[in-house]
């Protein structure tokens, strides 16, 4: 995954001058603290037991860019949207492109300022199919997909949280270049670990039918920022679709 995701710190000092087309590199650090990349910031509350997150946890994603995807098939736009991704690690403060854990990434149905509902079923396991065969990466993505606007919190490759009820309001969503900005209100998430999810698959479908994800996943609520950095993120996704 950090191999991976090193596209999304190449992307950014491209696109603001700090590296040379034949792959000279100049020191970043001197950009620390001006939100070059964005941030996203989540703090925790009701969280359950089972979970790595506790209750008035803070998760600061210190480097976030966005920007607007499009699914086009015979040439007619059939799936618009808009994709965020949030790393861990400070790129520009560090001097270095390492990714770190935990990651976001959001999935919005639209490129709008506006108040976007996030919702996944919770009275049955439908949703998960999405992930059953892949991991949280297919969900971010979210081409063919019908799960509407999509939030997922990465804690590494296998443990993921994925909301299922709240809302992102984005507040700014302007040209290329520009900080994207919102907030992430009451979000309810589920706690999925790779185990969990290979024991639910295990099941017969009688044995699933009986249970509903609400009552097998742990839950948190999040709250928090977004103001994240728009920029051509065609590497960051075909290389998460690669996963």
């Amino acid at each position: 995954m950090k191999k991976t995701l090193l596209f999304m710190a190449a992307a950014m000092v491209c696109m603001f001058g700090m590296t040379s087309c034949d792959g000279e590199t100049i020191d970043l650090s001197q950009f620390s603290g001006q939100d070059i990349l964005g941030h996203i910031t989540l703090v925790v509350s009701e969280a359950q037991e089972g979970q790595p997150l506790a209750e008035g946890d803070t998760v600061a994603l210190k480097s976030a860019m966005c920007d607007a995807t499009v699914e086009i098939v015979d040439g007619i736009t059939v799936n618009a949207g808009s994709v965020f991704v949030g790393t861990a690690s400070d790129i520009v403060a560090n001097g270095n492109t390492n990714i770190n854990y935990p990651l976001c990434g959001i999935n919005l149905r639209d490129t709008l300022a506006g108040t976007h509902a996030v919702s996944c079923p919770v009275t049955d396991f439908s949703a998960f199919e999405y992930a059953r065969t892949g991991n949280w990466a297919a969900l971010i993505l979210g081409a063919g997909m019908n799960l509407g606007n999509v939030v997922v919190l990465a804690m590494d490759e296998d443990n993921y949280f994925l909301g299922y009820q709240g809302s992102i309001e984005i507040t700014e969503f302007s040209s290329v270049g520009s900080l994207v900005k919102g907030q992430i209100n009451n979000l309810k998430a589920f706690y999925i670990t790779k185990t969990q999810m290979e024991a639910l698959w295990a099941m017969s479908e009688e044995e699933r039918s009986a249970i509903t994800p609400i009552n097998y996943f742990q839950s948190v609520t999040l709250n928090g920022e977004i103001s994240s950095r728009r920029a051509n993120m065609e590497d960051v996704l075909n290389s998460l679709e690669e996963l």
